[in-house]
């Protein structure tokens, strides 16, 4: 009794736990997916000529065996293939049965209605996108409540097959990470391709087209592994180019190694050995036509395998000859055998799981073209450097040449030379006089541009301050001096605005008789250029009414906005600034008064926040060629 109730209560476990048991996947609603492969039974139909109620016939007389992996897989190929899948959906959800494998000709799903008549779907990569049930280049199927046993018939092709359920809904979002994901993938392979093509037709170096043909042939097969290319070329056989891809691809790649670590100049003997890989593959393209499937199959792996080792091996022999890219390339190739080694055990085992959507082969080839770029970006920079290293090693043979020369006429050489340092420190001396000088007529940044360019582009500045100052009287003034006194008196004040603008930053631009004209805000922009400006002009006042004098009285005017800024002519170069912004700085100076700092509005809404300053509108008052003008006298608060 207690072993019958042992028995009872461990099959009402079962039942209600829902979960899969005897060859059969109970749904109960609490998950989103299920995988199926030790749930599900099969049967080889050698002659391909039984229909669906001989082979439900065959499946109630316990004729199917039940599959013991966890994925479906079959080694052999070419049989045609009768899986029967029993489920139980206790719930209300709405069922998908996902055959996950895209290289599948035709796969044809069977079930009985409610009336017990057998119906079909089918899919497979020979049934177009726009014919299947569900459009997808994987074989999905809607799953019918009506129904809870299944019967899969399709031709076993050597790869394996997971299946799995899913709930609707849930399987919608996966689609949708599915084709971001896949989009995001492609377009770093498209941009890649793109890239290196505009490399090809800018600096017509060939290594680059090479390489657009690489990225082509592992996207390609990405794509056919994946089976997306479905959605750009939906009548191509995927199964025959699953084959045909690598027997081209092979090939291409111990080409480029050849060209890449350039192994005739490095290793001529590693050179020889992909030399004849390449011969033997190559003459592969031409008498793989007259093997079966299943043996090419086996040899693209074999010599997959022969050729990671060959590329493998002139990197190692290529590095050790000196060329430095040689031990990342055969890492590079090294890492790849292995990420694509678990592609070889899922094709087999169906496991482990892809990540992130995209099958081993996918990441590996992935991995690959940025490693490649990465080399072939550091390639010519290396190059660039061995170019560099060279033509020193000249200058450094050159230079002991010389050496020796000079030791065979040695008296000569040494007053030579003499002679040569003394004009060489002249000549330097004479070199820092210029640079000072014309550093002090322009500003550094011009100067340095018109040593390096021959010119100085002319530029515009969007936001400056132009400060105007003019001696009130001048002519009277000057009359009453001897020219010499004049020009020092002149020479005094200048020299004193000159410091002054210098401490706050401005850009002396020029004097004209007795006009001093300076800004803030180029060639180097700055922030706070009218505050500068005003503290300038400020300085500048104070400086002359410390000077006690009655002969020399200034007047200031500042404005505000864009000016352009260059050099005119091409002899006795003078910098100087135009635009509206300067006519009206000049019309503040005339407009103003003795002793005091007259700004425009522009100027005033730029500092009329600053604690610093207080401010006495002048109202509108005409200016010469502008009409009335508002204006404000500034000053500085104690």
């Amino acid at each position: 009794m207690n072993k019958i109730c042992f028995v009872f209560t461990f099959f009402g476990f079962v039942v209600f736990s829902g979960t899969e048991t005897f060859g059969q996947l109970v749904w109960d609603g609490k998950g989103n997916s299920a995988s199926l492969g030790q749930e599900i039974s099969y049967y080889f139909d050698s002659t391909g000529e039984k229909n669906i109620q001989q082979i439900n016939e065959l499946a109630l007389f316990g004729k199917f065996t039940l599959h013991e992996k966890p994925i479906l897989s079959f080694p052999i190929s070419g049989e045609n293939c009768w899986v029967k899948i029993d489920i139980e959906n206790r719930s209300e959800d709405n069922l998908i049965l996902e055959v996950s494998q895209p290289i599948i000709g035709d796969i044809e799903l069977f079930f009985q209605d409610v009336n017990g008549i057998w119906k079909s779907i089918k899919s497979g990569y020979n049934v177009t996108l726009d014919e299947k049930v569900i459009r997808h280049h994987l074989q999905l199927f809607p799953l019918t409540n009506e129904a809870s046993t299944y019967f899969l018939k399709f031709k076993s092709n050597g790869l394996a097959i997971p299946i799995n359920v899913y709930e609707e809904s849930h399987y919608q979002k996966k689609i949708t990470r599915q084709l971001l994901i896949k989009g995001i993938y492609v377009g770093i392979m498209v941009f890649v391709v793109l890239y290196n093509l505009f490399l090809f037709f800018s600096l017509r170096i060939w290594v680059y087209f090479h390489y657009v043909t690489l990225v082509i042939f592992w996207a390609s097969l990405v794509a056919i592994i994946e089976g997306y290319i479905l959605y750009a070329l939906p009548n191509i056989d995927l199964y025959n180019w699953y084959i045909f891809n690598p027997i081209l691809n092979t090939p291409n790649g111990v080409l480029y190694c050849i060209f890449f670590l350039e192994l005739r100049k490095y290793t001529p003997k590693f050179f020889k050995i992909s030399i004849a890989t390449l011969i033997l593959i190559g003459s592969y393209i031409f008498w793989n036509r007259f093997l079966p499937n299943e043996l090419i199959v086996n040899i693209n792996q074999l010599f997959a395998l022969l050729v990671l080792l060959v590329l493998g091996a002139n990197g190692i022999a290529a590095g050790r000859n000196g060329n430095r890219l040689g031990y990342l390339y055969s890492a590079t190739y090294l890492i790849f055998f292995l990420i694509a080694s678990i592609e070889v055990i899922y094709i087999n085992t169906g496991s482990p799981n892809y990540i992130f959507e995209i099958s081993y082969v996918g990441l590996a080839i992935f991995f690959e073209v940025l490693m490649i770029a990465y080399l072939l970006s550091k390639r010519f920079e290396w190059e660039k450097i061995d170019i560099e290293q060279a033509r020193l090693n000249a200058q450094q043979k050159l230079l002991e040449k010389t050496l020796e020369n000079e030791k065979i006429v040695k008296e000569q050489n040494i007053h030579l030379e003499k002679v040569v340092k003394k004009r060489t420190s002249q000549l330097q001396s004479e070199i820092k006089k210029s640079d000072e000088l014309l550093y002090n007529i322009l500003p550094v940044e011009v100067a340095k541009e018109l040593k390096q360019k021959g010119s100085a582009v002319a530029r515009y500045f969007e936001n400056v301050s132009v400060l105007f100052t003019d001696f009130v009287n001048f002519t009277q003034v000057s009359e009453n001096l001897k020219p010499t006194e004049l020009v020092e008196t002149i020479h005094q004040h200048f020299t004193a605005f000159d410091f002054i603008i210098e401490k706050y930053g401005l850009e002396k631009i020029k004097t004209i008789g007795d006009a001093y004209l300076a800004v803030s805000g180029l060639p180097i922009t700055v922030e706070h250029h009218a505050k500068n400006t005003v503290l300038a002009a400020l300085e500048i006042t104070s400086y002359m009414d410390s000077q006690k004098t009655k002969s020399f009285q200034t007047r200031i005017g500042i404005n505000s906005g864009p000016v352009v800024a260059g050099i005119v002519g091409i002899k006795k170069f003078q910098y100087d600034i135009w635009g509206d912004t300067v006519n009206t700085a000049a019309r503040m100076e005339s407009s103003g008064a003795v002793g005091k700092v007259n700004i425009s509005q522009s100027t005033y809404k730029l500092i009329k926040d600053d604690p610093q300053f207080s401010f006495e509108s002048r109202g509108k008052i005409a200016a010469k060629g502008k009409g009335e003008i508002e204006m404000w006298f500034v000053k500085i608060n104690n």
